[in-house]
C-alpha cells in the first residue's frame, strides 16, 4: 500500500500528533491554494513536516522548547514518518469554541485567535486526524514543486504506509475524537 498524497504541517504540529498530543489541525488555506480556500483532497494522506515560519510565539510555553531540537529536515530533503487518515472535518463559523479546543493543541491562544480572524470572511476548517507511524521513515529530496504556502502536495515518489502503526489505541482515539467533536459541537457549520 502507498500514498502519495500530502499535507503540509509544521513539524512542532506533527511532532505532537506523533507522540499522541493532539489528533486536531486547523487550517484555513494556504495562499497560494487553488480554490483561495482550503479544501480536502484526499481522506488518507503522508503528513508532510515544514519548517518555515515556526516561531516560539506560536507555540504553548510548555512546547517552545521544542523549537530547534526538532529539525529533522533540511534544505535538500525531508523525514517523513506519520500517515493519517482523516476521520472529521468540522468547518467552524465562529471562533467560540477556540477556547474549548484549547487543551487539546499545542499553539498559544493569540495564536489561534489570529487565525480565525485572519481573512475572518473564511471560516477555519477542524481536521480530525488518527495518525499512523511508520515503522520505516523514508527521507526524501525536496523537490521545487513542494515548496510555496499550499496544504496540499503530490509526492513524486509515493511512499510505502503498510507497514505502520497507530499513535493511539482505537480506545483512545475515540475518546479524543469525542471530546473535540464535543468541544465544537454547538459551533460547527
Amino acid at each position: 500500500m502507498t500514498e502519495s498524497n500530502a499535507l503540509k504541517e509544521w513539524s512542532l504540529a506533527l511532532r505532537a500528533i506523533s507522540e499522541g498530543r493532539q489528533i486536531i489541525l486547523i487550517r484555513k488555506g494556504g495562499i497560494v491554494e487553488e480554490t483561495g480556500a482550503f479544501d480536502v483532497v484526499a481522506d488518507t494522506f503522508i503528513l508532510y513536516p515544514t519548517y518555515y515560519h515556526q516561531d516560539p510565539s506560536i507555540l504553548k510555553p510548555e512546547c517552545r522548547s521544542w523549537l530547534g531540537q526538532d529539525e529533522t529536515g533540511s534544505p535538500d530533503e525531508v523525514l517523513i514518518g506519520l500517515c493519517a487518515e482523516l476521520t472529521d472535518t468540522v468547518t467552524l463559523h465562529d471562533p467560540e469554541p477556540l477556547d474549548a479546543l484549547s487543551a487539546m493543541h499545542i499553539w498559544a491562544t493569540a495564536y489561534m485567535q489570529d487565525r480565525y480572524f485572519w481573512k475572518p470572511e473564511k471560516p477555519l476548517t477542524l481536521l480530525l486526524l488518527k495518525a499512523y507511524r511508520l515503522h520505516n521513515p523514508l527521507k526524501l529530496r525536496v523537490l521545487p514543486e513542494y515548496g510555496g504556502c499550499r496544504s496540499w502536495i503530490e509526492l513524486a515518489e509515493p511512499v510505502d504506509v503498510a507497514n505502520r502503526s497507530a499513535v493511539l489505541s482505537e480506545e483512545d482515539y475515540r475518546r479524543e475524537r469525542a471530546s473535540v467533536l464535543d468541544a465544537v459541537s454547538a459551533f460547527a457549520g
